[in-house]
This record gives structure tokens, sequence and C-alpha cells, in this order.
């Protein structure tokens, strides 16, 4: 799916706003502690993980805007031939040091980009559901009371299959030897794009830079943990997010 495009949407800013503050709550220490997958794991692991959804997944509303920007232009660079031939010499040079898991990776890069864009599927849900009760205000407490109704009215099985999305962008993150090529290919791309200033727009070598950052950052969450663990957290990750829709649900009337 598409970016969600939302810049000018009062409701969509306070939606957004709702979710990043329900999410800072449900992944901070003294909540997360209550999983046993993440029970046993250094304080500092999970501080990069609350930070990772925090600012990066679910970033402030400015950030939220340039990174909408940055992922727009760089999905729309990779995927165009013609704007791509200036960076012939990085492709060889990346052939030659990664062989036959360059397409692989670049297309995990790409990957990485699109599974960031699919968990905005809730947020854009739940905007839309909202929007039909015409709340009273943009208030936190309003929102947090029409999201309630709006996660009710969606349901269970719906709001799961969002979480879906968010697990398997951390499952992309999880592959450290496929992510590991694929960022040092956007690495050289990257590189090549500074020194060709007149090809490629600020958004584009500024998205490029970005879009590194956050695959290095993700792939540093699971850098120390073993592969059981990263599984064991991968299939804790839902057990969060029902316990947190539950809680939002309870107390509304079916």
């Amino acid at each position: 799916m598409k970016p969600l495009k939302s810049e000018g949407d009062p409701l969509a800013q306070a939606v957004a706003a709702f979710i990043r503050n329900s999410l800072a709550h449900r992944y901070a220490l003294e909540n997360i502690r209550r999983f046993s997958a993440f029970d046993t794991l250094p304080v500092q692991t999970l501080t990069a993980l609350h930070d990772f959804l925090l600012f990066r997944l679910f970033p402030d509303w400015e950030e939220r805007l340039r990174q909408d920007c940055y992922f727009e232009k760089l999905l729309a660079l990779l995927d165009n031939p013609r704007r791509l031939a200036p960076l012939t010499a990085v492709a060889l040079k990346s052939l030659f040091r990664f062989g036959r898991e360059l397409p692989k990776a670049v297309e995990a890069g790409k990957r990485v980009i699109s599974a960031f864009e699919a968990t905005r599927g809730l947020e854009y849900t739940l905007t839309e559901l909202i929007r039909e009760q015409n709340p009273p205000s943009l208030e936190p407490d309003d929102v947090t009371a029409a999201a309630a109704q709006a996660m009710t009215i969606m349901g269970k099985v719906q709001f799961t299959a969002f979480v879906t999305d968010t697990v398997s962008l951390m499952e992309l993150l999880a592959q450290r030897s496929l992510l590991k090529t694929g960022a040092s290919v956007l690495g050289d791309i990257t590189d090549a794009m500074e020194k060709r200033p007149e090809a490629y727009d600020d958004d584009e070598r500024d998205g490029s830079r970005y879009a590194l950052r956050i695959m290095s950052e993700g792939m540093a969450l699971f850098e120390t943990l073993s592969p059981a663990t990263v599984g064991k957290v991968l299939l804790a990750i839902p057990e969060v997010e029902i316990d947190w829709f539950d809680s939002v649900t309870r107390n509304i009337s079916r």
C-alpha cells in the first residue's frame, strides 16, 4: 500500500498520536517485562526495540511526513532503470562484491521500505472508522474513546492482520546476512548519488541516507540475540499487541 497522504488531515494526525502514545506505553520496560519472551532480554535490547518502534516505525508527525517523502522517492528511484543508469558503475562494483546475492539484497531493501508502508494500514483504517463516528473533538480523551469504539468495530481478526505487517518487518530486519548485503549495496548507491548532485535531488539523496540508517538500526536490534531468541521475540510481538487490543476494547459494549 502507498504511504498515508494525510499532511493536512487533523484527524489523521490525532490518530497517529494516539497510536504512537499507546505504543510508547506498551513497549515501555515496565509493561514489556510482563511477557516471558522479553523478560530475559537485556535492558539495552528492550530500550533499543522501544526506541526503534517509537522513532522509526511510528515517528512524530513531522518526521513521519519526511519519512513518507523519502520512502516514496527512493522506491520510485529504485523502480526506474533510466534514473538508475548513472549508477551503473556502482551496480557492477556491487555485483563483483556480492555476486548472486545482489538481486535478493536489493529486493530485500525494497521490501523493508514497503513493509514500513504496510504498517500504516492500522492507522488508515482507524482514521476512517473514527471519522464515521464524528467525535466531539480531537482532544486525546475523545480520540481515545473513539479509537476504542473503532477497534471494537474492526475486530480482533482484522487487527491481527495489521499486527502481521509489523511482524513481517521485524522478520526482514532479522535476516542479518541478506540485510547486511542490502545495506552495503544501498551504501554504495548513496555514495554514488552524493557524487552526482545534478542527477539526484536533495530528497532522493537524503532518502537514501535515511533508509540506510534505518536498515542499520533495524539489524542492530537482533545482532546480539541467538536465532532461537529472535524467534521467540517475533512470536511474542502479537501477544503484546493483542493484549493492547483487549485492554482498549474491554469496556466497550458489543
